[in-house]
This record gives C-alpha cells, structure tokens and sequence, in this order.
C-alpha cells in the first residue's frame, strides 16, 4: 500500500523524539536498590542539593567548577541567595514593588548579568534573571514575560 503524506509523518514523529531531560526537584531522578542519580532540568548534580538545601552553602553557587551545576544550584537555591554575596548595584528601582527593582552583578566565569527583584502576587520576594540589556525594573520584567512595556505596566498582579 502506499503511505500518505500525513500518515508519513505521524510515523515518523512516533520514532523521532527528543530524550526525556531527567529532572526532580525534591528527590532521586534515577534509583535503584544500590544506587542513585540526582538531577536539575537534565544537569547531575550531587544529592545534597535536593535532599538537603538549606544546608548547602550560597558561595558554593559562586565557585562549583562544573558551569552547569553551578546554574543548576544556583536555581535550586534561588538567585535572591546568590546575588547577595555579591553586593548587586541598583540600575532602576519603581515605585512600585511588584514591578521590582534592577539589579546588576558580575557572577564569576559569567560576567555581568542583571536580575530583577520583586514582589509577587503572594507577597514573596523573587529574583529572576532578566534580559542584560534592559534598562529599568519594568522594562526587564516585560521582557520576562515576552511583553511590551506598556502592555507589561497594567498588570495589577504578578503570580
């Protein structure tokens, strides 16, 4: 019989994927009787840091020689923690608190980054790494959330 077009490509995507990322935030992505595997969004990083985190120390995130396990602990221990050991200078602060302030520092091996601290909907304080070449606190949380800056500014709530 002859295959269609359509009927082609169903197949083929059924053989063609991409590999799963291992990734588990609060245990073992791979276990077995013996042995265990911990990973953060596919990168392996050491057990300590999923099973105990408040006992890692923050400038652990600064000097981890693996570049993608320090990004890794980095996020799971969050960047807030992280940025503090490295004395941020402020680039824009609104007025506003859930639009946040803009804060820039040189992470080592990384160079200079900015970040962007803010309230959100809960009244948490949370830091996420922004866009290097935004300017003010507004302008790199719209661009977080792929939005203009007008657009970004009626927002009454960040969740």
């Amino acid at each position: 019989t002859i295959m269609t077009e359509r009927a082609k490509t169903s197949w083929t995507s059924h053989l063609i994927a991409d590999r799963p990322v291992l990734h588990n935030p609060s245990g073992p992505s791979v276990q077995y009787p013996d042995w265990e595997l911990f990973h953060w969004r596919g990168t392996q990083i050491p057990r300590q840091w999923i099973m105990a985190p408040n006992e890692v120390d923050p400038a652990n995130a600064l000097k981890w020689e693996n570049i993608d396990q320090r990004l890794a602990l980095c996020e799971i221990l969050g960047w807030g923690k992280i940025i503090e050991k490295l004395n941020p200078t402020t680039i824009d602060k609104d007025e506003n608190p859930m639009f946040g302030e803009l804060l820039e520092c040189t992470l080592p091996d990384v160079g200079r980054t900015r970040f962007l601290r803010a309230q959100c909907g809960t009244g948490r304080t949370i830091t996420l790494l922004v866009d290097e070449n935004a300017t003010t606190a507004v302008e790199a949380g719209a661009k977080s959330y792929g939005l203009p800056v007008d657009l970004y500014r009626l927002t009454k709530v960040r969740t």
